[in-house]
């Protein structure tokens, strides 16, 4: 019979951390060390310096893979945020007659639900991984950029506004240049020209 169970003397590289912020510090920390003292020991053909640049850049890979696993728990919150917000709005039930200020013989207005079962790409159960990570990522992004665009001193301008500036500042110019050849035109006619 074949035994399921994991072993209780499981491989330590194996087993998850503890803590996702702790996520393969070790072999990072590791990994750089080897690196930095090989890198350096091959570039100086020595074995002087070695170990000070095999820490530095463990410390470097150490301090990245950290500010990785922070990243990814980030998203993770933000994708889980995300879902909850949309479940909640998704599955929030029709107001009562009660509710809705209604007696009871009177007809409700007509409620607009969306059928959850149809393959729709913001329904989170139908939704893969990459689909919902891209969808809320283009969503921040463009609530950062509205709210960024509300701030700016620069205002965003359409087509048709954007054609009529130019004609203005066309018709600027060709009347400061129109001007000019007039005072030239006198000048010469003064001068005898």
């Amino acid at each position: 019979m074949l035994n399921l169970q994991r072993s209780p003397l499981a491989d330590p590289l194996t087993t998850p951390p503890s803590s996702p912020h702790t996520a393969n510090l070790l072999p990072s920390s590791i990994s750089g060390f080897l690196a930095g003292t090989a890198f350096s020991a091959w570039t100086r053909s020595s074995l002087a310096g070695a170990p000070r640049a095999g820490v530095t850049l463990s410390l470097l890979t150490t301090s990245l893979q950290l500010a990785t696993n922070e990243l990814d728990l980030l998203r993770i919150h933000l994708l889980a945020w995300g879902e909850a917000r949309q479940a909640l709005t998704l599955a929030s039930p029709p107001p009562s007659f009660a509710q809705a200020g209604l007696a009871e013989g009177q007809a409700a207005p007509p409620t607009y639900t969306r059928d959850i079962s149809q393959k729709t790409p913001n329904v989170p159960s139908r939704e893969t991984f990459s689909e919902r990570s891209d969808r809320l990522i283009g969503s921040a992004w463009n609530w950062t950029t509205d709210r960024i665009g509300r701030l700016s001193p620069m205002k965003k301008m359409d087509t048709a506004e954007y054609v009529d500036k130019l004609e203005g500042r066309r018709r600027e110019v060709l009347d400061e240049r129109e001007k000019i050849r007039r005072e030239v035109h006198e000048v010469e006619k003064a001068l005898g020209r």
